[in-house]
C-alpha cells in the first residue's frame, strides 16, 4: 500500500475530540515516564517544558522534540529522553497523523 495524501504543516483531518484523547494518553504515558533528575532536585530547580509529540496514521507516537526549554538544562534533556520512551505509543487515534504539543512540568512538592 502506498501512502494516501499526506499532512502538510500543522493542519490535520484529526478532529479535535480525537485529538484531545490522544494527548490525554500521551500526558498519562508522560506522568508515568517522567523523571525528575537528581541534580534538578536538589538545587530546586523547576520549569515547564513543551514536548512536540508526532503520531502517525495507526495512532503510534512516532517522533517528539523539545519543542519549548524549560530554562534548565538538565530538566529539558530529561525531557528529551522522555520522548524516547513515549515512542511506540498507542494513542487509540487513527486515520491521519498529526502532531500534539505536551506540557511536561516539573515541580518539586
Amino acid at each position: 500500500g502506498g501512502v494516501v495524501g499526506g499532512v502538510v504543516g500543522g493542519s490535520t483531518d484529526v478532529p479535535a475530540t480525537a485529538r484531545n484523547m490522544a494527548l490525554s494518553k500521551i500526558v498519562n504515558a508522560v506522568e508515568r515516564y517522567k523523571n525528575y533528575p537528581k541534580q534538578a532536585r536538589r538545587i530546586g530547580a523547576e520549569g515547564l517544558a513543551m514536548l512536540l509529540v508526532s503520531v502517525d496514521a495507526q495512532g503510534r507516537v512516532t517522533v517528539s522534540s523539545l519543542q519549548k526549554s524549560s530554562g534548565q538544562a538538565s530538566l529539558d534533556s530529561a525531557t528529551r529522553e522522555l520522548g524516547e520512551k513515549l515512542a511506540g505509543l498507542d494513542t487509540g487515534v487513527r486515520g491521519a497523523a498529526f502532531s500534539v504539543c505536551v506540557p511536561v512540568e516539573y515541580k518539586l512538592k
